[in-house]
């Protein structure tokens, strides 16, 4: 097995092959801690080593030295806690395997990207096609794609930014129904193009209908929400002159 350089130390990330439904490039979050990953490995000796230095590692693929780029939405040396993003080619029928790198006595890499900076990782000329990402790691004030194509969001009324994420991983917004919270994007003019839309959130308590993502044209309307009711909180909605729900 290669080695990358130089790098004095490495940890290796599997995604099983089981949990690949197909073979697809995909947006990969990896995140550190001290119980991570399916094992709840702890990999804070990283953190140890390389303090508030995030721009000292390297992932690659499964050949070891063959970089790919990452997007750090959240490095907390403090808290010892980072969640970093790659996009890469995940298979069924093998398992994927990538290599993280790190050296206190390595320059800055190149590829490691701040949140927003990412533009490399998320394609906006091919087959893909990524429209927007949203790491939700800003301090304040608006929140910044990650794509090339800027489409960064007015915030309207946010007042908590860098919440913990799920499970205290990422970071997340907090949106409050009662102010309205709510972050507005603008005309993506995507009518006519099959679309994929990922949210990942926690609905701590919901005393309405509360939209996650949702899309307001004049006639046709997608909704992805969170409905006052249990077991069928979660929900999607579809409309094209009559409603179809999900």
């Amino acid at each position: 097995m290669a080695w990358l350089g130089t790098w004095a130390k490495r940890r290796k990330i599997t995604i099983p092959d089981a949990s690949v439904e197909a073979t697809d490039t995909l947006p990969i979050a990896i995140h550190l801690g001290t119980a991570v990953g399916i094992g709840s490995t702890d990999v804070t000796d990283i953190f140890d080593d390389l303090g508030a230095n995030y721009k000292k590692i390297a992932l690659t693929l499964s050949d070891g030295d063959t970089e790919t780029v990452v997007e750090v939405e959240r490095w907390d040396n403090g808290n010892e806690k980072a969640t970093l993003w790659a996009r890469v080619l995940v298979t069924n029928g093998a398992d994927t395997e990538l290599y993280l790198y790190w050296d206190a006595t390595e320059g800055d890499n190149a590829n490691i990207k701040d949140a927003g900076d990412g533009t490399a990782i998320w394609p906006t000329g091919t087959d893909e096609e990524y429209q927007v990402v949203y790491l939700m790691g800003d301090a304040a004030g608006d929140i910044v794609d990650s794509t090339d194509n800027s489409w960064d969001s007015l915030s309207e009324s946010i007042t908590t930014y860098r919440q913990d994420g799920i499970g205290g991983r990422g970071y997340a917004l907090d949106f409050e129904s009662a102010v309205p919270d709510f972050i507005e994007i603008g005309d993506l003019a995507l009518e006519d193009n099959d679309l994929t839309v990922i949210c990942v959130a926690n609905a701590e308590a919901v005393t309405a209908s509360g939209t996650l993502v949702g899309l307001w044209p004049t006639v046709d309307v997608f909704l992805l929400y969170a409905k006052d009711q249990v077991p069928d909180r979660w929900r999607a909605m579809i409309y094209d002159n009559a409603p179809i729900l999900y």
